[in-house]
């Protein structure tokens, strides 16, 4: 009866976060806390050591010796989004809907549908991503990850990505995805403290912000 509840809990919290993705977020890792009671799951619990070497393998594999497998994962999806955006209608009409909601309304496109396919696919990738940390750190952690939804903002701004929707493509991302990555080397290699990190972050999608809103006006002008 309870699993029955959570799961309840989630569903609905699912729907509303069709219109407040960001806000739900705290729902969400809160649900995630209350199932988990906030205690990192060890693979090694796992038992079955065919298993726990594939997690292993998922995590910090290679392939051919040089590969790591991660990177073809990343290769791969980014291939996959990339076509879905740039050759199929369902990437037109996401276009359509992020560059001007009204009016993709008024052509037809079902704009509800549309973006609650876009959360299920941005969901899909999220799990995914959290399934390669988990192999990654050899524990699932209910409080991974957090603060990667802004690095991931970040990347997708300098990548050239509009925060006002209708702009923006795969490969820009992943260029963005490695500046962020570099940098966010770069900066622990300099020793530089992680709330001064978290600043640096901030600001460049401050920046980014700025940069989109102001040639936004310039080009309606």
């Amino acid at each position: 009866m309870y699993k029955a509840f959570i799961f309840n809990i989630f569903i609905i919290v699912m729907l509303i976060s069709c219109k407040l993705p960001l806000g739900t977020q705290f729902a969400f890792r809160g649900l995630t806390q209350l199932v988990g009671q906030g205690k990192p799951v060890s693979i090694q619990a796992l038992g079955d050591k065919e298993i726990i070497s594939v997690f292993r393998f998922i995590g910090g594999g290679t392939v051919f010796g040089k590969v790591p497998f991660p990177t073809i994962i990343m290769i791969i999806t980014a291939v996959v989004l990339g076509i879905i955006l740039s050759k199929t209608g369902f990437g037109r009409r996401l276009y359509a809907v992020g560059s001007n909601e009204e009016a993709a309304r008024l052509s037809g496109i079902n704009v509800t549908k549309t973006k609650l396919a876009a959360y299920v696919v941005c969901g899909a990738t999220s799990a995914m991503a959290g399934i390669l940390l988990a192999a990654r750190l050899v524990s699932a952690q209910s409080n991974a990850g957090q603060g990667y939804e802004l690095e991931g903002i970040a990347a997708a701004v300098i990548g050239g990505t509009s925060v006002m929707g209708g702009e923006g493509g795969i490969l820009g991302t992943v260029i963005g995805a490695f500046v962020m990555g570099v940098l966010r080397n770069g900066l622990n290699l300099l020793k530089v403290d992680a709330f001064v990190q978290m600043v640096i972050i901030g600001t460049i999608i401050v920046l980014g912000v700025w940069y989109d809103t102001a040639r936004r006006k310039k080009q309606s002008n």
